[in-house]
């Protein structure tokens, strides 16, 4: 089994904006893709797309990818939201539903890609060293997975995690961030990180613990060695519950809008709720 350190906070139920159990059935899903995909498709959690035309994700993306670059100030997503859609509506018909669905993929990508468009920014304007050259592994050494990822910088024997905030509100500690840097100290058998945050040309980066930021992170250092051992432990505990949990597929999705996703006669899937991106990943 491969975890990627970014999923490391949502594995072991710290993030509450993605479900535990979800990420289990992602793996469920890995191990046995025809049959969750039959089962997906038959409760209407995916749906079979009637025509080409239907496939809105498809031309979105190509308009998209004109603005992809210029996307960096959380401030201008509105107005660069409108604009996309505006651009996207000339092609194609948009009803309330796929209205809805449009919003949320852009939304979506407008803040992956603003964390990726002010990174540089951020390792240029403290002088960290670029990471992102070298994809790390470790292995656990008795149970059958493994934790990889790519690291953002780094200032000497610290790492750090760069995350670009979409509002002054969101200057703050989360713990699936620390759980997400546990797994780069592990990962480069590193004692030392930080997590920097980014927001309106404002570079959050104290060394020391505020009431929004850990400071430097020592996991030689209490109270860092005592959740990071706990970390380790829930880490486990997940790779043992995707074995011996079972996922209700109807329980799980019982109330969200369906389908979550559509797949064409291909086999492409398309029209994908952000939300389940991970999930549909898995079934191919």
């Amino acid at each position: 089994m491969e975890i990627h350190a970014s999923k490391l906070g949502s594995i072991c139920g710290v993030n509450p904006f993605e479900n535990r159990d979800l990420c289990i059935l992602e793996y469920k899903v890995k191990k046995e893709k025809c049959k969750y995909r039959r089962e997906l498709l038959d409760l209407g959690i995916i749906s079979v797309l009637k025509l080409d035309s239907e496939n809105i994700s498809k031309k979105l993306k190509v308009v998209y990818k004109n603005h992809q670059s210029e996307i960096k100030n959380p401030s201008d997503f509105s107005k660069r939201k409108r604009e996309i859609i505006e651009e996207l509506g000339k092609t194609v018909e948009l009803d309330d539903k796929n209205l809805s669905l449009v919003e949320d993929i852009v939304n979506n990508n407008m803040k992956k890609d603003c964390g990726k468009n002010n990174e540089s920014t951020v390792i240029s304007n403290n002088n960290y060293k670029k990471g992102n050259s070298k994809l790390w592994i470790w292995s656990h050494p008795e149970l059958n997975y493994t934790i990889k990822g790519f690291h953002d910088a780094s200032k000497g024997d610290i790492v750090i995690e760069i995350k670009t905030r979409m509002k002054q509100a969101n200057i703050r500690k989360n713990k699936y961030d620390l759980y997400q840097l546990f797994g780069y100290l592990l990962l480069m058998n590193k004692t030392k990180g930080k997590i920097v945050q980014y927001f309106n040309n404002l570079t959050y980066d104290s060394d020391v613990e505020t009431n929004n930021e850990y400071g430097i992170v020592d996991i030689t250092l209490e109270p860092w060695s005592t959740m990071f051992n706990t970390f380790l432990k829930e880490v486990n505990c997940f790779v043992e519950d995707v074995d011996s949990v079972e996922i209700n597929l109807q329980d799980l999705f019982k109330n969200i809008d369906k389908p979550i996703a559509n797949v064409d006669i291909d086999g492409i899937y398309c029209n994908i709720n952000p939300k389940y991106e991970n999930l549909i990943k898995c079934l191919y």
